[in-house]
């Protein structure tokens, strides 16, 4: 029994996965699953949502259980930027298929990613300080 709970777990997940599709704003509840390839439209290409959640994480603050966006890139983009706009003071995390990365307060209070991105899938989660807000989650190449 305790050998297929890793397995309905993760099977919870991609379900949750599926249910939520792009189209319009998440709450930090919600998961939305996003694909890019080097062609998106428009660029920047924008996502909303709500910040924050129950669980710390110590180094990029209060987040959801489950990530606010699944986003997986079909090719690899040379230099993509993910930038956060919040009235809130957001962070910014994102598990890549072979890291973990945090940013917070980059460029003007607000979280910024940029770099190689190879394909794969990658798991981001807008957090928070404490204090919930809008957001706007801008994909950039």
């Amino acid at each position: 029994m305790f050998l297929l709970l890793p397995l309905y777990t993760s099977l919870l997940l991609k379900l949750a996965i599926a249910t939520f599709l792009l189209s319009g704003t998440f709450n930090n509840s919600a998961i939305a699953q996003i694909q890019l390839s080097s062609e998106f439209d428009p660029d920047p290409y924008p996502v909303t949502g709500t910040s924050g959640g129950e669980q710390y994480s110590q180094d990029c603050g209060y987040i959801s259980g489950l990530p606010n966006f699944t986003v997986t890139l079909n090719e690899e983009f040379s230099n993509l930027r993910l930038f956060v706009e919040s009235e809130a003071d957001v962070t910014l995390l994102v598990e890549t298929p072979s890291e973990r990365l945090c940013s917070d307060d980059v460029s003007e209070r607000m979280p910024e990613l940029s770099g190689r991105w190879v394909p794969g899938e990658y798991y981001i989660w807008v957090g928070d300080w404490g204090n919930s807000g809008d957001f706007t989650l801008y994909f950039d190449r």
